[in-house]
């Protein structure tokens, strides 16, 4: 048996094969290169011409790939005698041939999304091979950022082979995202030699791309101010998502979102879930907008929402201000009103406070009113019109409004009010009365009333006269004169001529107005009353007394004579006598 050294390039995907065969029988070649008895051989994958052993770098390619050394030997043993070759037997015989290397090509499932539920896969096709390929296929699946395919791998998978053909590997789910590198090797058989791909080999990479998360926003409802606003931010759709979700909030007028935010959280991420940030007591009443923004990181995509994005507004209302007002003291007529309005609840409130007064005889404050007032607002607080002097007596009846800021609501008070009226009391006015001179008995009596202090009056002056026998003025008056008033001054009653002799007493009484009060004099008071005498006033008198003695007796007499402007007359008086 001579050993010959047989050497053939094959042509496979990218292996070169060397034999080194020993012949012993004759080879019968056919186009499936069979030997009716197998040889010995020893087959090594990538191999380049010239070389009878594998080049480093695929060595190296295989090494860091975990896949068998492409170096496999078997020796079968023959079943008969094979043909000699030649005469005698003796002399050169050729090599038997290589087992052949057959194609393996392979392409990588689509890309996925981590976290989709998706899962990556590769796919082998083996041609080229004899006698229907027997063995494996192994697949090798190598995590990102393992770009030399040195490193442990992060799935395997082995299939059997049973002919040229197409073979899938086991799917597998991945935990990262990134680029991951397949690997494939095929055994080989005896007819057949191994063959593998090689670390980043076009079409054997599948992308990873990082999970699609989803970010959206739960708001506190409206307040008004001086209460709380927070926000909530949903994260959904991360494969364990890290990192930070920054909410911004962005005061009123902002409607784009572009200045610097009234509040800004940063809250870091361990996870789907919810993440709250506030709470936060806005300054100014107005529209609020809320944005969240998630940072992903390698295997989450960045979210966020955007300004004005439906639910992601919060109303901040004006504060809802209260008012009441208090009117200032009844008062008469002359004196000067005014009203105070207690402003309360406000946030810094500034405007105006406007104060109505309306007049007597407008129960429900419709009328046009007589007086108004305006006050500047610095605050709650007390804040107090100016004065009013009424020109008629009567109830007044004050209304106040706020007309409110952009951070406080209006405010107002309502006609009828409690505390909000003042009654403007009719005037004291003062009255006194001067009878008529005495006069005799068919002569005619009267009085004046002198009515003082009043604001323009109207009404009647009543007279009555009360005859001699009714001292106290409780009886029917003898005599009822009525005068009209139309201002201050003297009114004179009718006269009256009297039927009996004696002293009369007058009675005055004014009747008032809205603006003045009644008044009234009393029986008695001086200068009330008036005399009635049966004769003409006497004006001097002259008594005279007389005696005389006679008989034991003393007469005593006197004589009176009076005087008055129709002359004298003289009296005798009877004579009285007494005995000594």
């Amino acid at each position: 048996m001579v050993p010959q050294k047989y050497t053939r390039r094959i042509t496979g995907k990218k292996i070169i094969a060397s034999c080194a065969v020993g012949v012993t029988a004759a080879l019968t070649y056919g186009t499936g290169l069979a030997s009716a008895h197998p040889l010995p051989t020893t087959l090594t994958s990538a191999v380049a011409p010239g070389q009878t052993s594998p080049s480093p770098a695929a060595t190296a390619d295989r090494t860091r790939a975990g896949i068998p050394s492409a170096q496999a030997t078997r020796t079968p043993t023959p079943t008969k005698s094979a043909p000699t070759v030649g005469r005698a037997g003796t002399g050169p015989r050729p090599a038997a041939p290589a087992p052949l290397v057959a194609t393996l090509t392979t392409v990588a499932s689509p890309s996925v999304v981590l976290g989709s539920g998706g899962q990556v896969f590769d796919t082998a096709t083996l041609s080229g091979g004899v006698n229907n390929p027997t063995g494996t296929i192994t697949f090798v699946l190598f995590r990102p950022g393992d770009t030399t395919c040195s490193r442990a791998p992060v799935f395997d998978s082995t299939v059997p082979v049973s002919g040229n053909g197409i073979y899938p590997s086991r799917s597998f789910r991945p935990t990262t995202a990134g680029t991951y590198r397949w690997v494939a090797w095929y055994s080989g058989d005896l007819n057949n030699v191994s063959v593998s791909t090689t670390c980043n080999d076009p079409g054997e990479s599948v992308d990873v791309t990082p999970a699609r998360t989803s970010l959206r926003m739960m708001l506190s409802r409206d307040v008004t101010l001086g209460g709380q606003v927070s926000s909530t931010a949903i994260l959904t759709g991360g494969v364990d998502p890290l990192g930070l979700i920054m909410l911004r909030l962005f005061g009123p007028g902002d409607t784009t979102c572009s200045r610097a935010p009234t509040f800004s959280d940063n809250i870091p991420v361990f996870g789907n879930g919810r993440y709250d940030a506030g709470p936060f007591i806005p300054t100014a009443a107005g529209t609020y907008r809320w944005t969240a923004s998630y940072n992903g990181n390698a295997n989450n995509l960045p979210a966020s929402t955007t300004c004005n994005d439906p639910g992601t507004t919060v109303e901040v209302l004006p504060a809802p201000t209260s008012l009441r007002t208090t009117a200032s003291p009844s008062v008469a007529l002359g004196g000067q009103v005014s009203d105070t309005a207690t402003l309360t609840d406000g946030v810094n409130p500034t405007g105006t406070i406007t104060f109505l007064l309306f007049g007597p005889g407008d129960p429900t404050c419709s009328n046009p009113p007589p007086f108004r007032s305006e006050i500047t607002v610095s605050g709650n607080g007390d804040y107090t019109s100016t004065p009013f002097t009424p020109d008629a007596g009567g109830t007044y009846r004050w209304t106040a409004s706020y007309n409110g800021d952009p951070n406080n609501s209006p405010a107002s008070t309502t006609c009828n009010d409690p505390g909000a009226s003042v009654s403007v009391t009719p005037v004291p006015v003062s009255l006194r009365t001067t009878a008529s001179p005495s006069v005799t008995l068919g002569g005619q009596v009267s009085a004046t009333a002198t009515l003082t202090d009043g604001v323009n009056p109207t009404g009647t002056t009543t007279f009555l006269l009360f005859g001699p026998e009714d001292e106290t003025c409780s009886g029917p008056p003898v005599f009822t004169s009525t005068v009209p008033v139309s201002d201050n001054g003297s009114y004179t009653s009718a006269p009256f001529i009297p039927t009996s002799v004696g002293a009369y007493r007058w009675t005055v009484s004014y009747t008032g107005d809205a603006n003045n009060s009644p008044a009234s004099t009393t029986c008695g008071d001086p200068d009330g009353s008036v005399v009635v005498t049966a004769e003409l006033p006497v004006t001097g008198t002259d008594v005279r007394f007389l005696t005389s003695l006679g008989a034991g007796l003393l007469t005593l007499g006197w004589l009176l004579t009076v005087v008055t402007r129709r002359g004298s007359r003289q009296r005798l008086a009877r004579p009285r006598s007494c005995t000594s």
